[in-house]
């Protein structure tokens, strides 16, 4: 990446602005390697931005990309206050990255430091449990959901219908289902699946008629 040694003298400490703020922008989109990330690094420490939530939200994004989960890891631990975007960025890097165990222990490790989950942080911790079948850690965090009142959040509710339908539990995925207030394809999509996963092929058929009805009344 020619470029990176280009923008070390674009702005000074004193006159950072949005100037900057692109031309670290338009670096990011450039990176494609570790050490790509590491230069950019570099010139927002240099710059005094590493306490930036925004950009450092922007930059762990970039790492979850390119698979340096250690090095966002490392990076979101030298954020003093980290924002609930910045938490969540990292939770979704994990649960796609990282094991089940370590996706939890994160949101764990959240809530201890006084991090306030939620309705973006909630789809990631259900997918984790989704992808290693676990129901039972899958339950506790749909009632921790619950309590912190975004269980009715679309997004929400479709991930548990996509974790309970996965695990077999087809009457605790409907109950979800049909106590949501909105719906969209994908939440209809994940309903259809889960009766497919345990060989009912009747009930996708009216899932389908009714999506169908259900989507022209809001016309879409």
């Amino acid at each position: 990446m020619p470029t990176i040694r280009s923008y070390s003298s674009l702005a000074s400490p004193n006159s950072l602005g949005s100037s900057f703020l692109a031309s670290i922008a338009t670096l990011l989109k450039a990176c494609k390697t570790q050490y790509h990330l590491q230069q950019v690094h570099a010139q927002i420490i240099q710059k005094g931005l590493e306490q930036d939530c925004f950009l450092i939200t922007q930059f762990i994004c970039l790492c979850n990309t390119l698979s340096s989960l250690s090095y966002s890891t490392a990076v979101f631990d030298s954020v003093h206050s980290p924002s609930t975007f910045l938490w969540n960025t990292l939770i979704k890097g994990y649960c796609e990255r990282s094991s089940f165990s370590d996706t939890v222990d994160l949101f764990v490790r959240m809530k201890r430091e006084e991090g306030v989950p939620d309705r973006y942080t909630y789809p990631s911790l259900v997918k984790a449990c989704a992808s290693e079948a676990k129901v039972w850690e899958g339950r506790t965090i749909h009632g921790t959901a619950v309590r912190c009142g975004v269980d009715g959040d679309v997004f929400v509710s479709t991930s548990l219908i996509d974790l309970y339908g996965k695990c077999r539990e087809i009457l605790c995925a409907r109950k979800v289902f049909d106590g949501m207030s909105e719906r969209n394809v994908v939440s209809w999509t994940a309903m259809v699946v889960g009766y497919a996963s345990v060989g009912d092929w009747m009930r996708p058929t009216g899932c389908l008629i009714r999506c169908r009805r259900e989507m022209w009344c809001l016309g879409m």
